[in-house]
C-alpha cells in the first residue's frame, strides 16, 4: 500500500464542519466574564502583594484575559453606543452612567484596530471633538450602516 493511498479519506468519514465564525454572547454571558475577571484580577493582586509578584505565566495570562475581556466588552459597548448614540445625539444619563467613565480614559492602545474602535465609541458618545475629515467620514458610515442593520433586528 502506498502511503498516499492510505492519507485518502473513506467514504464512511464525514468532512468536518467547523463551527460558526461569530456566536451570541448574551449581557448575563458578558456580565458573568466581567465578574470572573474582577475576582480573578482581586486574587491575583493580592497574591502578587503577598509574594512580590508573580510568575511570569501567570502575569501574562492576566493580561492576555484582559486584553480579551476589554475587547469582548467594548464589542458590546459599541452596539450600545450606536443605539443610543450618534451625530448629534445626546447619550441618554442610564447610558452615560453605564459606560462613560470607559470612554474618560485615553483611547490608547498598541492595537491600531483596538485604537479606532475605541476612538469610534468617543465619536458616537460625542467626546471626539477633533476628527478628520476622513474619519468622520468613516466613522458616520458606520454608524449608518448599523443604524440600517439595527432596523431589521428586533430590540
Amino acid at each position: 500500500m502506498r502511503i498516499e493511498d492510505s492519507q485518502q479519506p473513506s467514504s464512511a468519514v464525514k468532512t468536518l464542519a467547523l463551527g460558526p465564525r461569530e456566536m451570541v454572547m448574551t449581557d448575563r454571558d458578558l456580565t458573568d466574564l466581567l465578574k470572573l475577571q474582577r475576582v480573578l484580577n482581586d486574587s491575583l493582586a493580592e497574591q502578587e502583594a503577598l509574594n512580590g509578584g508573580l510568575i511570569p505565566k501567570l502575569a501574562a495570562a492576566r493580561e492576555d484575559l484582559n486584553r480579551f475581556t476589554s475587547r469582548v466588552s467594548g464589542a458590546y459597548v459599541t452596539v450600545l453606543l450606536e443605539r443610543n448614540g450618534g451625530p448629534g445625539v445626546a447619550l441618554h444619563p442610564i447610558v452615560e452612567f453605564a459606560v462613560g467613565h470607559l470612554l474618560d480614559s485615553p483611547p490608547d492602545s498598541d492595537d491600531p484596530h483596538e485604537r479606532e474602535q475605541r476612538l469610534y465609541r468617543r465619536w458616537l458618545a460625542g467626546r471626539l471633538l477633533d476628527v478628520d475629515d476622513e474619519m468622520e467620514t468613516s466613522f458616520r458610515k458606520r454608524w449608518e450602516e448599523s443604524q440600517r442593520d439595527d432596523s431589521t433586528a428586533t430590540r
